[in-house]
């Protein structure tokens, strides 16, 4: 069974490079749209929440959302320290989520198993990359 499946990955390895040397004018274009995406929608949307973040981190606002949301955090059993997570994820959506609990998990502010769990329930899409993305890249309105 094991070398009937490695067969099979190696098999569609071989196919997938082989269709992607068949047709690189395609691959390129995809690749180019792919990065002006991220040049023009997902970077300006989530670089200034990752500098803002940092620097409360570094000031201790940790301290003041665990005190305004420690009721929250107590319903999921968790450290308070998650509030600063939860509250910024909400703001900035999914990929800062996981930035935002590796640095308070490297400061020892969660352990792993906290660190963990409040990644299963801090996932969410940023607002600013819906309505950019969404709004003026596909539905080519500017409003």
């Amino acid at each position: 069974m094991k070398k009937l499946s490695s067969f099979f990955i190696s098999f569609l390895l071989i196919s997938s490079i082989f269709f992607l040397f068949k047709n690189t004018s395609i691959v390129l274009e995809s690749v180019t749209k792919g990065m002006e995406i991220w040049k023009k929608n997902i970077f300006p949307s989530l670089f200034p929440f990752f500098i803002l973040a940092h620097i409360m981190i570094e000031y201790g606002f940790v301290e003041l959302f665990k005190e305004l949301l420690k009721p929250l955090m107590l319903l999921f059993k968790i450290n308070p320290n998650a509030s600063f997570v939860l509250a910024m994820s909400i703001l900035s959506g999914s990929p800062s989520n996981a930035k935002y609990t590796k640095e308070l998990y490297q400061k020892g502010l969660l352990s792993k198993r906290e660190a963990e769990k409040v990644l299963t329930f801090t996932f969410f899409s940023s607002p600013l990359f819906i309505l950019g993305t969404l709004s003026l890249l596909y539905l080519q309105n500017k409003k």
